[in-house]
């Protein structure tokens, strides 16, 4: 490969006052991931019960293989090229087990592991010491949140120009780009599983760590831009996104399910929810009325008002025959609304599930999703239905 790659640009402006705002950081537990361009992060959480390896956070949109997460990222040159770190600082992403969802606006994010650097056979937590503890609620709106990001730069001054978020190789003022920096500003708005926040960022920055500014945890990972001349923000995904603690809890485990289970159900939302895999997951009561479904994995969605739900895993993603099934009632009183194995319509696969379940308020919905005669791989589920009236 020659030269390097574009970052990837979040949507929209990003610099959300008169100035860029970002100074120069060296926060030990954030690094940049080349080549796609993009920002990850160290968690304490620890991959599959390691007591030497932990888990990395970045966002779903990022997910590409052949990635590196470098640390101690040395100034660019003027000329905007990025300068690659020693070999030690350097640790190639683990893309077949990552667990990610790009889909939109709070609902962005990617966990995975890294192997050992293969020069001194550390981990990035044995060689960084640093990591970001969870926040387990998001703060109220006004609360200083602070960012730390690699974003495009081209300057090499502090307050620069609002126009910072390209860099031109003739301008000699390079050397920030890409490199590690940090601003803070409020939190906005909260909406579902979204955070809206005034804190500068620029493409590059996607996948970077939101952290409040008092207790140091993280809340959020940034995705998006959307500053503009008159107000608005720059957004991320919660912490506290049900998919994501999911993926982190599975991860963690070395690979045990945590809603292989009804009463261990997580929540989907509108549009299209996970990667999940079942490939750990057991066969769950009552037994399964069509497909022969095993080895399942289980699911609610909050139905707003009367209404006609489609749940469907004719996704991209979607690597295996799955079946679904759908049920009213508590989990001590389930009752069956439907059940699928292979959906004909689906343009896929006919080997992937759709159930279609009518509503008369609103209501909880059970679902569970396994594989034809316990068949196991990769999966994501589609939820949609109209607007309440």
């Amino acid at each position: 490969m020659a030269g390097d790659p574009a970052p990837d640009l979040p949507s929209g402006d990003s610099i959300c006052g008169t100035t860029d705002n970002r100074t120069p950081s060296s926060h030990a537990a954030v690094g940049r991931i080349n080549t796609i361009g993009c920002t990850g992060w160290i968690i304490g959480n620890a991959a599959g019960g390691s007591s030497t390896d932990k888990l990395h956070l970045s966002a779903g949109h990022c997910f590409a293989s052949g990635q590196v997460l470098q640390f101690a990222v040395p100034s660019s040159g003027s000329n905007c090229s990025l300068v690659q770190p020693p070999a030690a600082k350097q640790f190639a992403i683990d893309s077949a087990s990552s667990m990610y969802v790009n889909g939109g606006v709070g609902n962005d994010y990617w966990v995975f592991k890294c192997f050992a650097n293969s020069t001194t056979g550390r981990t990035t937590w044995q060689e960084q010491a640093a990591a970001f503890t969870l926040a387990s609620s998001i703060p109220a709106n006004g609360t200083t949140l602070r960012n730390y990001g690699f974003g495009v730069d081209g300057t090499n001054t502090d307050n620069a120009t609002k126009n910072s978020c390209s860099c031109s190789s003739t301008a000699g003022t390079g050397t920030r780009n890409q490199t590690q920096q940090t601003h803070t500003g409020p939190l906005n708005s909260v909406s579902g599983s979204a955070l809206n926040y005034g804190i500068d960022t620029c493409g590059g920055n996607s996948g970077s760590v939101i952290q409040h500014n008092s207790t140091l945890q993280a809340v959020a990972i940034h995705t998006h831009g959307g500053c503009t001349g008159t107000g608005g923000g720059n957004s991320g995904t919660a912490i506290t996104h049900s998919g994501l603690q999911s993926a982190i809890a599975t991860m963690s485990s070395g690979g045990s399910v945590g809603n292989d289970g009804c009463s261990g159900a997580i929540a989907l939302v509108l549009g299209n929810n996970g990667t999940y895999s079942n490939a750990n997951a057991t066969t769950s009561s009552p037994s399964w009325p069509c497909g022969s479904g095993g080895k399942d994995l289980w699911f609610t969605y909050a139905v707003p008002c009367a209404k006609t739900v489609t749940f469907s895993t004719c996704v991209s993603g979607t690597n295996f025959d799955t079946v679904m099934q759908v049920f009213t009632g508590s989990c001590s009183a389930l009752v069956s609304a439907g059940c699928n194995d292979d959906w004909s319509g689906c343009s896929l696969s006919s080997l992937r599930s759709r159930v279609v379940v009518t509503t008369s308020g609103a209501t909880t919905l059970r679902i569970r999703v396994g594989g034809y005669n316990g068949a196991t791989g990769s999966f994501l589920i589609n939820v949609s239905h109209t607007a309440c009236p």
